[in-house]
């Protein structure tokens, strides 16, 4: 097994060309796996041009395993060797990776790579120690940013959006979003698409744009759709009409609650109570919103939530193209998500 003890270690050894085609990055923040996961399958890519970076998730494993088989393995008759990126947030998810680390993790002689954000996953994941045990394997530990690390991680993305951000709106961000570097890298984009370039981010914008999920009516059609109250999505989406809240706001506002349930149900899966869950301050769940969450929590798994969450995105796509009903269709987006919750409460 090689040995890693901080992950600059790691990077270092990738960019020297020494990473394995094996590798898991695991630890508390999505964000902070994603971004090191991405660069040493950027320099695995940059030593080897012909193995082509492609992105499985839980349905391909669940579906059609063999498929991410043959990318690794380079024995598919449609392509060429592949750098596999996975996401698994449950053992439940990875078991199937663990025979096949079995079986080629010792050697590593595979034409292609397996990588994997295993953020989330508990300190006694099989599957973490399925890659610790294999020779020729990284395991990478991560652990959660503090305050400095994600101003950091904030004030970079602004640099790369091509906006400026005050100090202020930096530390006010971080005090109202829930503590993941992905979310907080994708409220700045969304901030950065809404003041423009050459622009500064401020508290006003930040206000403006709702961020944080304390958006007041807004947050009442969230929760009575996720809740799977029908009758109320309805009237609160007719109330929203009535007070001309903007759509895209309404729209920004589903996506972020869809990323923060998906934290949240993935700390449940794990056994985690769900008053535990909403009382952890890591997640910002203002008071009184924590019984709304508990009972979202309970209702909504992970593929139910990436299924709506692919359906938003889409949603977002279309909204680009001039004359879209936008109205109607988050109408009818928020609807069947109070229809689909209803079910799951069984009534």
């Amino acid at each position: 097994m090689v040995k890693i003890a901080k992950l600059i270690d790691a990077i270092k050894d990738a960019e020297a060309g020494r990473a394995p085609r094996f590798v898991i990055i695991h630890g508390p923040d999505r964000g902070i796996c994603a971004k090191n996961l991405g660069i040493i399958a950027g320099n695995l890519k940059s030593r080897h041009p012909n193995l082509e970076m492609r992105s499985f998730n839980e349905d391909d494993l669940a579906r059609d395993f063999t498929k991410l088989e043959e990318a690794i393995m380079g024995s598919s008759l449609f392509g060429g060797a592949a750098i596999a990126r996975l996401n698994i947030k449950t053992d439940g998810q990875g078991a199937k990776l663990i025979p096949l680390l079995q079986t080629h993790g010792e050697a590593g002689n595979i034409d292609g790579a397996l990588f994997v954000n295993g953020a989330g996953l508990a300190a006694n994941s099989k599957l973490v120690a399925a890659f610790e045990k294999a020779q020729s394997a990284w395991a990478i530990r991560t652990y959660e940013p503090n305050a400095a690390e994600f101003a950091g991680l904030i004030r970079e993305k602004a640099n790369l959006e091509g906006v400026k951000i005050s100090n202020e709106a930096v530390s006010y961000l971080i005090e109202i979003t829930a503590q993941d570097s992905e979310i907080l890298i994708n409220e700045v984009e969304n901030l950065a698409l809404y003041v423009g370039k050459g622009n500064e981010i401020n508290i006003d914008a930040i206000n403006e744009l709702s961020v944080g999920g304390r958006e007041g009516k807004v947050d009442e059609i969230l929760n009575a759709a996720f809740s799977g109250l029908a009758k109320t999505t309805i009237i609160k989406n007719y109330q929203s009409r009535v007070a001309g809240l903007n759509q895209i706001q309404i729209l920004n506002a589903l996506v972020r609650r869809l990323r923060q349930l998906m934290f949240l149900r993935a700390d449940f899966d794990k056994g985690q109570t769900a008053e535990a869950i909403v009382k952890d301050r890591k997640h910002n769940i203002f008071w009184k919103d924590q019984e709304n969450f508990k009972k979202q929590i309970a209702i909504w798994t992970i593929p139910a939530l990436e299924s709506v969450y692919s359906r938003a995105v889409q949603t977002d796509i279309l909204l680009k193209q001039s004359n879209y009903p936008i109205q109607e269709t988050l109408e009818k987006l928020f609807i069947s998500i109070a229809d689909f919750a209803a079910r799951k409460r069984g009534r």
